[in-house]
C-alpha cells in the first residue's frame, strides 16, 4: 500500500503533534517506505523474537567467594498432616506437595488430573488460560515422573509438580501469542531456555498463561483476565493469567516476566506470593522481551518458600542471554529471624489509615503486621521515612 501525505497527516493529528510542512511531507514519503519495509522483515524474520540487540545490558556478578551456591535450605518436615482427600491440595504450596511426592503418597499424575479437573471448571470465567497441553501428553509425563521417583530416582522438589507459564514464553508446540490476536496461531518451534531447565528438574508445563496484549495490562485477545477473589475486577499485567491461576489453585506455581510492574502488580492484586529477580539472575531466553536493559523473568507461587525452590531451578547463564551472570544462590529457612530489622515506611502507613471507609481494617492489619513481626518472629521494626 503506497503512503500518502494525508496519511502523514492522520498519523500527525493521532500523536498530537504540530502540522509539519509540506516540505516536511514530501520527505517523509521518500524515507517511510524504507522504514516500513525494515519493520517489515523484523516482523516476519523468524529469528526476531529471539534475537537480542548488538549492545548487551550486564550487571557485574558478585565474587565468587562471597557466599556459596548452596541453594534452598528447608526445614525438616515431619509428620506432615494430610487428609488423604487430593482436592485439598488445590491450594497447597510446593514444599509440601514436593514432600508427600517425595514420600509417594501422593502421585504427579493426582497432581495434573487434580490441575486439569479445576482448570475445565474455572478458567472460562477468569480468561487465564491461552492454551493446554494435550490431556494425554501431559498425563503420560506425569506417569514417566511417578515411574522415575518410584525407581529412586527423584531429581528435586519440583520433580512432579505441575505448572505454567506466562505466553510470552517460547514453546515447541504450543503457540506463543503475547496476548494478540494475529499471533494465535504462532508456533515458534522451540522452548525458553526456563522451560527447559524446569524439565530438567521433572517439573510438569500444563499450560500457557494470558498475559496482557503486548505485555500490557490484563486484556488480551480472549478477553480480561480476572482476579478469582474478585471477578468482576481484572487481575492486573502484564503476567495476568499467572497470578490469576496460581490464585485459583489451578496450578501450584506459574512463571511470570516484567519490565516495571508486570509480575508484582498482579500478584498483588490476586494475592499471590511472587519473586522479581535481579536483573540478569536469570536467563530470558525464548522469552518475548520489551526491554532488553529491563525485563526479567520470574516465578509466582504460594510461598517464599516456592519462590526459592523455584529460582534455585532457574539461575544462571545459558550463553545466549548476554545479559544473565553466574552469581551463587543460596536461601535457608532454618536460620532464625531474630535479630534482623524490618522497616516500615511510616507515611504510607498513615496515608492508607486515613484513606476512606476501609481506614479501620487497614488499621486492623497494621497492628496485626506489627504485633506478628515484633512479638512473635522477634525481629526489630525500624521507622523510615522515605
Amino acid at each position: 500500500m503506497e503512503l500518502s501525505a494525508d496519511d502523514i497527516d492522520a498519523a500527525e493529528r493521532l500523536a498530537g503533534r504540530p502540522s509539519t510542512t509540506d516540505e516536511h511531507r514530501e520527505l517523509l514519503l521518500q524515507t517511510l517506505p524504507e522504514i516500513r519495509e525494515r519493520h517489515r522483515v523484523l516482523r516476519t524474520s523468524l529469528l526476531a523474537e529471539n534475537q537480542s540487540p548488538a549492545i548487551a545490558f550486564r550487571l557485574p556478578a558478585p565474587a565468587a567467594a562471597a557466599f556459596a551456591d548452596a541453594g534452598v535450605t528447608l526445614p525438616a518436615e515431619s509428620g506432615l498432616s494430610w487428609d488423604g482427600n487430593i482436592a485439598t491440595l488445590a491450594f497447597a504450596p510446593v514444599t509440601i506437595l514436593a514432600e508427600l511426592i517425595r514420600e509417594r503418597r501422593v502421585t504427579a499424575r493426582e497432581l495434573v488430573e487434580l490441575c486439569i479437573e479445576r482448570m475445565d471448571r474455572l478458567a472460562v470465567g477468569l480468561y487465564c488460560i491461552v492454551s493446554r497441553v494435550d490431556r494425554e501428553v501431559v498425563l503420560a509425563e506425569a506417569d514417566r515422573a511417578d515411574a522415575e521417583i518410584t525407581a529412586g530416582n527423584y531429581r528435586g522438589p519440583l520433580h512432579g509438580i505441575p505448572y505454567g507459564v506466562k505466553d510470552s514464553f517460547a514453546t515447541a508446540d504450543l503457540p506463543t501469542t503475547d496476548g494478540v490476536k494475529r499471533w494465535e496461531s504462532r508456533v515458534l518451534g522451540y522452548d525458553a531456555e526456563a522451560i527447559k531447565r524446569l524439565r530438567n528438574a521433572g517439573a510438569i508445563l500444563v499450560a500457557k498463561l494470558s498475559m496482557g496484549e503486548m505485555a500490557m495490562d490484563d486484556v488480551w485477545y480472549g478477553g480480561r483476565t480476572r482476579n478469582p477473589w474478585s471477578p468482576e475486577s481484572g487481575s492486573s499485567g502484564s503476567s495476568a493469567g499467572s497470578a490469576s491461576a496460581v490464585a485459583a489453585g489451578l496450578l501450584p506455581f506459574a512463571l511470570g516476566g516484567e519490565t516495571w510492574g508486570s509480575i508484582i502488580s498482579p500478584s498483588a492484586t490476586c494475592g499471590t506470593t511472587a519473586l522479581r529477580p535481579t536483573f540478569g539472575r536469570l536467563s530470558r531466553t525464548g522469552v518475548s522481551v520489551l526491554s532488553w536493559s529491563l525485563d526479567k523473568i520470574g516465578p509466582m507461587t504460594r510461598s517464599v518458600a516456592d519462590c526459592a525452590l523455584v529460582t534455585d531451578v532457574l539461575h544462571g547463564t545459558d550463553g545466549v542471554d548476554m545479559a544473565a551472570v553466574d552469581a551463587p544462590f543460596a536461601c535457608d529457612f532454618t536460620t532464625p529471624l531474630t535479630g534482623l530489622r524490618v522497616g516500615y515506611d511510616v507515611a504510607g502507613w498513615d496515608a492508607l489509615a486515613n484513606s476512606g471507609d476501609d481506614a479501620e481494617s487497614l488499621s486492623g492489619v497494621y497492628s496485626a503486621a506489627k504485633e506478628t513481626i515484633d512479638r512473635l518472629l522477634g525481629v526489630t521494626l525500624v521507622p523510615v521515612y522515605l
